[in-house]
């Protein structure tokens, strides 16, 4: 039986803040050994495993920072692993990697808690900003007290609307803006699908269960737009009788479109 590899940070490294564990879980020895190589110089602690269920062994005996793996391995594929991990170590931060064929099903993945997706051949400054974003975003959600959307509890996936890779790679956007707090903006044409997208951002975030609120700024007049969107205080103005709630009010804990 092969023996899961652990591989430590380099000292000057490791001197410098507390390492934060890695475990890579990919079936192709290369890409384990580039992962490795590239997060040990970073000063990331590694473990590395050939399948998913090397992958729990691993999980379940020491803290894991950071699962990356593969969605395509034998005997248990990356979505299986992904909610095996979920279910038992929910703070775990995980990234898949794909072939660009496979977004879709990355997609799906990320419903159930993925932070981001690498896809093959992969360039490595954007793995590497991808892994600070996604470590960033769950040390923030811990630090204002809010559970990341990695830690929730999984949801059925979302079921892919798209053929075409383009469309896919919209969708795949809408995920990753999904799982942060960041104002987005939505850019297109009129009946482009602009509040389609708004509406699975919404759908694939934590506020999901929170009012959707649209609101057409367009259709407002300037001397109306602030009393629409801020709400009014009852007797703030002459004619004022009652209090008015405004539509940031009414979206409160949920999205603004």
């Amino acid at each position: 039986m092969a023996v899961p590899t652990t591989a430590r940070p380099e000292r000057s490294e490791k001197a410098a803040r507390p390492a934060q564990s890695v475990l890579i879980a990919d079936d192709e020895p290369n890409i384990r050994r580039i992962l490795q190589a590239l997060f040990v110089k970073d000063g990331y602690e590694i473990h590395v495993a050939e399948n998913g269920h090397k992958a729990l062994q691993i999980a379940d005996a020491q803290p894991i920072t950071l699962l990356i793996t593969d969605l395509i391995m034998p005997d248990m594929n990356g979505v299986e692993l992904l909610q095996k991990i979920k279910q038992r170590h929910p703070d775990v931060v995980v990234i898949m990697i794909t072939a660009y064929a496979t977004i879709k099903t990355c997609v799906d993945a990320m419903s159930y808690g993925a932070s981001d997706y690498i896809t093959k051949p992969f360039d490595i400054e954007e793995i590497r900003a991808k892994v600070r974003r996604a470590l960033g975003r769950a040390a923030e959600a811990r630090e204002e007290g809010h559970a990341r959307p990695a830690a929730r509890k999984p949801a059925p996936a979302t079921p892919s609307q798209y053929a075409s890779p383009a469309m896919q790679e919209v969708q795949a956007t809408l995920a990753r803006a999904a799982a942060s707090r960041a104002t987005v903006l939505l850019r297109g044409e009129s009946g482009t699908g602009k509040e389609v997208a708004a509406r699975t951002l919404h759908a694939l975030s934590d506020r999901k269960d929170a009012p959707f609120v649209a609101v057409s700024c367009a259709a407002l007049s300037e001397t109306l737009r602030e009393s629409e969107l801020f709400g009014d205080e009852k007797n703030a103005f002459t004619g004022a009788a009652t209090e008015k709630k405004g539509r940031f009010e009414l979206a409160h804990g949920g999205t603004l479109f």
